[in-house]
């Protein structure tokens, strides 16, 4: 097939993983793959990371930008949601003749879902598959969390999109969202899961990136990885370190945004980069980086703050390198955690819990317990998982 991929953003995950591996498994069937994207993902640093983790050369197609609202509330996500379906719809009205393809994959489905409910398909005849990352609205019926704003819009919305004629499928990588239609045929036919992906290569040796970094061999490395938001909850985890076991280092890698920036000006943040108890490292995280830190670390932390409910690509990651997770307790993150047995859960806001948790961490031998649901876990959220999962739904 001609597959045209639809995909205007880079950071985040968008780029790596999932795009990244949807085509290297494309490729890999002998389909022709094309991408829609826009000159700001084209010069993102994961363009290249792209670029190098195919096997073959794609052709990337510029589309117009996506303009940003400033305004809150419903008006602004309508906006915003209209002004990406009519970039995306101007785009594919406007394909090279070279490039008509038998199929189109839109990689961030709730940029534009409303739209797509009220207006129709963006991609004129052609077969298209949807790629949701974070549905909400069922949330609440498993306790996993609040349906977040608009819950009500948002699964009429899919209802909506799952009747198009030119819809082939829906793809989740939330398997409560099978779940919740499992007594719904019409709209189950079309619903498909594929894996939250992570993988982490062992390319570096991990008392490299220690040493590099001045951390002694006998200190227990938290590492706090991917965007550093608020929402990561690092400040909740440097909150308990005054009373965790001096040896406790915790390492924060990634792109900080302004908030995070100013806070490790701050003198508490500074104080703890001068104990060498913290260590930031503010910038995009190229595959070598990404393997060296995980490989390098003892724990990884994933106490995001009380209103994330949502899924994390860093559990498979942190899964596939046999590393521990200190987890929030609650979302679909303490739920895979607690079931699968990957680590510990704890309330991030409770630093005494916090600071017990990685004591127990620092025993001899403690993280070993792990190591087998580790294993398992990895192999279902594998790249070759989410590239079969893909592959099956288009062959299906």
């Amino acid at each position: 097939m001609q597959v045209l991929i639809v995909e205007p953003e880079a950071g985040g995950h968008h780029f790596v993983p999932y795009t990244l591996h949807l085509i290297r498994g494309l490729q890999a069937r002998g389909h022709d793959v094309s991408l829609l994207t826009t000159r700001e993902a084209q010069a993102h640093p994961a363009m290249r990371a792209m670029e190098q983790g195919c096997a073959q050369p794609f052709q990337a197609i510029i589309m117009s930008s996506i303009p940003e609202f400033t305004a809150g509330g419903v008006v602004h996500l309508l906006r915003r949601q209209l002004a990406y379906f009519l970039a995306v719809r101007r785009a594919v009205a406007a394909l090279p003749a070279a490039v008509k393809p038998d199929l189109v994959i839109a990689m961030s489905a709730a940029a534009m879902d409303r739209i797509i409910s009220l207006l129709g398909s963006p991609f004129a005849r052609h077969p298209f598959v949807l790629l949701f990352v974070q549905l909400k609205f069922h949330w609440p019926s498993f306790g996993v969390g609040p349906a977040g704003r608009l819950a009500r819009l948002s699964e009429w919305s899919l209802r909506r999109i799952l009747r198009l004629r030119t819809l082939k499928a829906v793809a989740t990588i939330d398997e409560l969202v099978l779940r919740w239609f499992a007594k719904q045929p019409a709209a189950l036919s079309k619903l498909r899961y594929v894996p939250d992906p992570g993988e982490v290569k062992a390319t570096a040796e991990p008392g490299a990136l220690r040493s590099q970094l001045g951390i002694a061999e006998d200190c227990v490395v938290v590492l706090v990885y991917g965007g550093i938001t608020a929402r990561k909850g690092l400040q909740y985890l440097l909150d308990s370190l005054s009373l965790a076991p001096d040896k406790v280092v915790v390492v924060a890698a990634g792109v900080f945004d302004q908030e995070q920036r100013g806070s490790c000006a701050t003198q508490p943040w500074q104080a703890l980069i001068r104990a060498r108890r913290l260590v930031c490292i503010d910038a995009f995280i190229s595959l070598e980086q990404e393997s060296a830190l995980f490989w390098a670390a003892d724990v990884v932390w994933l106490g995001y703050e009380p209103s994330f409910a949502g899924l994390s690509a860093v559990l498979p990651q942190a899964s596939s390198a046999a590393k521990p997770v200190l987890a929030k307790r609650d979302g679909l993150i303490g739920e895979l955690v607690s079931r699968h047995g990957l680590g510990l859960c704890v309330d991030p806001l409770d630093t005494r819990a916090v600071a017990e948790a990685l004591k127990k961490f620092c025993a001899q031998g403690f993280a070993a317990q792990f190591e087998t649901a580790l294993a398992k876990f990895a192999a279902t959220r594998s790249f070759a998982a989410y590239q079969a999962a893909w592959i099956g739904l288009l062959e299906a």
